[in-house]
């Protein structure tokens, strides 16, 4: 009797649960409306046909050709980098493959306009040590980075851990028979590589491929660095001029359609190859876990260890060194002389009002942020998950808008919403955070959704029958369980607020200097070697977040991946 009638009452509890959670959601999805819906309406109010119809004229598509051409440029080196690296470092007996990993992962975290800074640094055309060395032998530069090829280089630099990530992550779900057929049928392991390996894993590397496209098309760094000052032009340069030169939203507006155009062409390309939101079909070769036979590389061991940490040392060795040598350095132009090494420019930065109003506000920013949308994430994936009605899925739909903008538009979006009246926030260190929010809430649900997808829903009910309220539940059943996914959460928020510059570039005012955004101003100064002080800095910063992520919250740096 007892039992029946419990299982009777399980519906009207659950029906209740649901009943309970309609203000909940409500609330929800007004907090996705004023956070992502209301700056994408804000567009609409400063929309011209006519600028528009400016943009696609061929006298003006010199930005746009110089975009596709870079993201072009870009692929072919990312691709064959990163696949073939993955494989180095998942089959093979590499030397030291388990270090060049997590390397790569390391130096897809440093932010690209340090790298841009370092290569400035090294091949400046002028100025660049390395130039100046050659300078007498060659009667010029050795290279010019302030190139179009420049430009190409460090949009490569930064775009091959993209595809090493997506190709790995195929490779340690493929079933490895496939390969042993191959060895048995007496191909070379070459020709399973080729043959085999590569056309079983297409859809993981063309997943990171059109990660590339969307990268070297939005990138903001190294075309303003690089490109600039030679007039070379880019959709996200005239995008940055546009803003902050011009101060046209309307030109703006028009500029950013395109843009987000091809942006959204490649994510959705993205998701078509992965097989939909949430599915791991792309990688699922094989349902058995058998451990693949490792390749032995013999004679080609040592040219191919070469090969591996050629891209290591150019994006994160060499970087790295150079502008550690630059922070101590006097004057950069006198080279590596013992005589020229000092703690002069830290000791400015140390009493420089700008410095330390640069590293707290990032600071407060990073870690603000990072709470509240790992808190955010995990309240929204709670009223999110079980069966999908309208609402549900609207949120879901709304939140996820963010992930096919590049963060230049979200710029302009947040300077519509919250710069001018109503709000006037213009000038506040919120309007930074409502951006950032803006473009961290697809990636806080998707986090958190992961995590909730986990715990099985008989949890919740469980819950319901000993009597636990909704708050409850979250409480003591989901909010704990799902405290991995939180954790990541906070910490890709962490990382990804400390080093954002592209946004930050257009919204910052004299107040709400950040870390990137100093290391951008003291360069266009001519301060270099204070330049290499302000990004040991902020890459300090980001190296201590990693650090605390793995040995504090134990987090995998495979977890990192955004």
């Amino acid at each position: 009797m007892t039992s029946a009638a419990a299982t009777l009452g399980a519906p009207a509890r659950r029906a209740g649960l649901r009943l309970g959670l309609g203000p909940a959601l409500a609330m929800a999805c007004a907090l996705v409306c004023a956070f992502v819906g209301y700056p994408l309406l804000s567009s609409l109010g400063v929309f011209q046909l006519d600028e528009v119809v400016k943009v696609f004229r061929a006298s003006n598509s010199e930005p746009m050709v110089n975009s596709l051409l870079l993201a072009a440029f870009t692929i072919v080196p990312s691709t064959i980098i990163g696949v073939l690296l993955a494989w180095l470092c998942a089959r093979t007996n590499l030397p030291g493959r388990s270090l060049i990993s997590g390397l790569v992962s390391i130096s897809f975290v440093i932010p690209v306009l340090l790298t841009s800074v370092a290569y400035i640094f090294l091949f400046g055309r002028n100025s660049g040590l390395v130039n100046r060395v050659f300078a007498d032998v060659l009667g010029g530069p050795l290279y010019n980075v302030y190139s179009f090829s420049g430009v190409v280089l460090l949009s490569v630099l930064h775009t091959y851990p993209l595809v090493f990530f997506t190709t790995l992550g195929g490779l340690s779900k493929m079933n490895p028979e496939l390969e042993e057929a191959g060895q048995v049928a007496g191909l070379s392991p070459a020709g399973v590589f080729l043959k085999i390996t590569v056309r079983t894993i297409m859809p993981s590397i063309m997943a990171g491929v059109t990660f590339v496209v969307a990268e070297s098309l939005t990138v903001l760094a190294a075309p303003l660095l690089l490109g600039a000052p030679i007039q070379l032009r880019f959709m996200t340069t005239e995008l940055f001029g546009t803003i902050v030169v011009e101060s046209n939203l309307a030109a703006a507006i028009a500029l950013s359609i395109p843009l987000v155009a091809l942006t959204l062409a490649a994510v959705a390309l993205q998701a078509r190859l992965m097989g939909g939101a949430g599915s791991a079909r792309y990688v699922v070769v094989g349902g058995k876990g058998a451990r693949s036979e490792t390749v032995q590389l013999k004679r080609w061991k040592w040219p191919l260890t070469l090969f591996a940490w050629t891209p290591v040392f150019m994006s994160l060795v060499l970087p790295v060194a150079t502008l550690l040598a630059a922070a101590f350095m006097d004057r950069w132009w006198k080279g590596l002389r013992l005589s020229n090494f000092s703690l002069r420019n830290f000791q400015f930065l140390a009493g420089d009002s700008s410095t330390l109003l640069a590293i707290g506000n990032s600071l407060l920013l990073a870690f603000g942020v990072a709470v509240a949308m790992a808190i955010t994430g995990a309240l929204l994936a709670i009223l999110v998950a079980g069966e999908q009605t309208p609402l549900k899925r609207a949120i879901r739909g709304l939140a996820a808008i963010p992930l096919g903008l590049p963060h230049v538009v979200a710029a302009v979006l947040i300077l519509l919403a919250w710069y001018g009246a109503p709000f006037r926030l213009g000038g506040s260190i919120w309007i930074l955070a409502f951006g950032y929010v803006f473009v961290m809430i697809p990636y806080a649900l998707r986090t958190c959704d992961a995590a909730r997808g986990q715990i099985d829903s008989s949890l919740g009910e469980a819950a319901s029958i000993a009597g636990m309220g909704n708050v409850q539940t979250w409480r003591y059943v989901m909010l704990p369980l799902m405290k991995s996914g939180i954790v990541i959460t906070f910490v890709i928020v962490f990382l990804f607020t400390i080093k954002e510059f592209s946004l930050t570039a257009l919204v910052y005012g004299a107040d709400t200097i950040t870390l990137p955004v100093l290391v951008y101003t003291l360069l266009e100064g001519g301060s270099y070697e204070r330049t290499a002080a302000a990004s040991m800095l902020l890459l300090l910063l980001t190296v201590l977040g990693l650090v605390l992520a793995s040995k504090v919250f134990r987090v995998s740096m495979n977890n990192l991946k955004v």
